[in-house]
């Protein structure tokens, strides 16, 4: 007499590998977004480091920097009030911003990234 044992994974066990991978592709849908917004806000610091104004103040980097981001459609999004422009070693100036960026995952659960960018401007 032959045991017929069971062979590949039973319907718990999809259910559980399913939902695992649920949860993590929502958790993905919200997080991405994060990241696609501050690759514009990178793209923005990249083109101010090109510009050639060394006597760059706050107003005008601020208004350089919230036109690039109007575009993308992101200038609500992104807070500018952290953006600090300073002096720079060997002259120019540095123009920096730190933020930070939350997602709501799920009910009460955030997912909450930091980001900082600076471009030094000559």
């Amino acid at each position: 007499m032959r045991i017929n044992t069971q062979r590949g994974m039973g319907f718990v066990t999809l259910f559980i590998i399913l939902s695992i991978a649920g949860i993590a592709a929502v958790a993905g849908m919200k997080i991405v977004p994060l990241y696609l917004n501050d690759a514009s806000v990178q793209s923005a610091f990249a083109a101010l480091a090109k510009q050639s104004d060394p006597n760059m103040g706050r107003p005008e980097a601020k208004a350089f920097i919230l036109k690039r981001l109007y575009v993308n459609q992101l200038d609500e999004k992104i807070p500018l009030e952290t953006l600090k422009v300073e002096s720079a070693p060997g002259g120019g100036k540095k123009v920096s911003l730190e933020y930070e960026a939350r997602a709501t995952v799920m009910g009460n659960l955030d997912a909450v990234a930091r980001f900082s960018h600076s471009a030094v401007v000559r």
